[in-house]
């Protein structure tokens, strides 16, 4: 069997960095190939068998036979009719939503509010029959939520109450939560999130009103809102009952928009500042506090102990590029800012800018890269 080795991805590291019990088990278990940490505890993924393997403590056969039950020769074929059920809804609701649009002046409000109703009701009953804990009954309760906005338009449109747009959202919002909450499903909450910013987007400009100089903290609030979203993520994906939020594409959903809001008022700072106001500056400042706080939670060292001895890793090198890249992007942006002000030629302020981009850049992928190759040197 060889010795005993741990093999721990850097996604398992940080569930353990969360959990003082796990966290003291992996790193002082000798007498399990993974510490003493519970089996159902255990992130089985490609890496961790690949990991075993290479430590001599699983067979040829036994990675074979383990490889087939994670991912299995039909997997596609399972994906492939997720893929369908997912599309099938999304034409569904859009059928329901053009139908509705397009037939307008030729339908009667009764028709309108039955054929609504009739899809909303569809969509929780099927819920009701597939559980809400399964994909076919999360894709339903998605598809009653959105349903929830439809039906607000028309009844909007239908009695002109007089809303402001702010509230049709806001009520949306507030109906689908209840949904939301029971679906444990992280598409739904991406949407439900979308049209909570979609509400704070037109409360500001219609209810709020503020003052001239701070209109442009819009871009403040939905950093914070997203922000926030992603902060409760991060706490949450490695709890019991939350396992839903652990695939990496939560985390990316919320912070590739997450980095593109916080480039926008830094960069705004300083090509418009003419324009550029209070409520420009907090959400610049803002946006740099974000960047500081991805950095040093992406980049941070995870303690685990591989081959009998502690190693450090980083806990998501993927995110923690994506978060230096924007970084550069304004760093960039603000250069030629500053270069155009120079009493320069033109020729001369372009080459200074293509060098000064191509040592920034190569700048970022060597320390990258440097990164890496301390952890595969780790992982040896």
């Amino acid at each position: 069997m060889g010795e005993n080795k741990s093999a721990l991805t850097p996604e398992q590291a940080d569930l353990a960095s969360k959990n003082p019990d796990l966290n003291h088990s992996v790193r002082s278990g000798p007498t399990s190939p993974l510490g003493q940490i519970p089996l159902d505890q255990i992130l089985a993924d490609r890496g961790l068998i690949d990991g075993l393997y290479a430590a001599g403590i699983l067979s040829r056969e036994a990675r074979d036979a383990a490889l087939q039950l994670l991912i299995p020769h039909r997997s596609w074929a399972l994906w492939i009719s997720r893929l369908l059920l997912v599309l099938a809804t999304a034409l569904i609701l859009a059928g329901i939503v053009f139908f509705s649009a397009f037939n307008w002046n030729k339908t009667p409000p009764l028709v309108k509010f039955g054929l609504i109703e009739a899809a909303l009701l569809a969509s929780v009953i099927a819920a009701l029959l597939f559980k809400a804990r399964q994909l076919p009954g999360q894709l339903a309760l998605l598809a009653a939520s959105v349903l929830i906005g439809v039906f607000l338009a028309v009844f909007g449109q239908i009695y002109q109450t007089g809303a402001d747009v702010w509230q049709l959202f806001a009520a949306w919002a507030l109906l689908a939560f209840g949904w939301t909450l029971l679906s444990n499903f992280a598409a739904q909450w991406v949407v439900w999130l979308v049209i909570v910013n979609i509400a704070i987007g037109f409360w500001w400009d219609q209810a709020a009103r503020p003052e001239r100089d701070m209109v442009s903290f819009i871009s403040g609030l939905v950093i914070l809102v997203t922000g926030s979203a992603l902060v409760l993520r991060e706490c949450l994906y490695s709890k019991n009952g939350f396992e839903w939020l652990q695939p990496r594409w939560t985390r990316w959903v919320l912070l590739v928009p997450l980095l593109a809001l916080m480039m926008y008022p830094l960069v705004f700072l300083f090509f418009a500042t003419h324009y550029a106001d209070k409520g420009i500056l907090y959400s610049a400042l803002l946006g740099l506090a974000g960047y500081i706080g991805c950095y040093r939670y992406y980049g941070k060292r995870l303690k685990v102990t591989r081959a009998g001895r502690e190693q450090t890793i980083r806990r998501d090198i993927p995110a923690l590029a994506a978060v230096i890249f924007s970084l550069a992007v304004v760093i960039e942006f603000i250069t030629v800012f500053f270069v155009e002000k120079l009493p320069l030629p033109g020729a001369i302020s372009v080459l200074f800018i293509a060098v000064f981009s191509f040592a920034l850049f190569c700048g970022f992928i060597y320390y990258l890269r440097r990164m890496l190759s301390a952890q595969e040197a780790g992982h040896g």
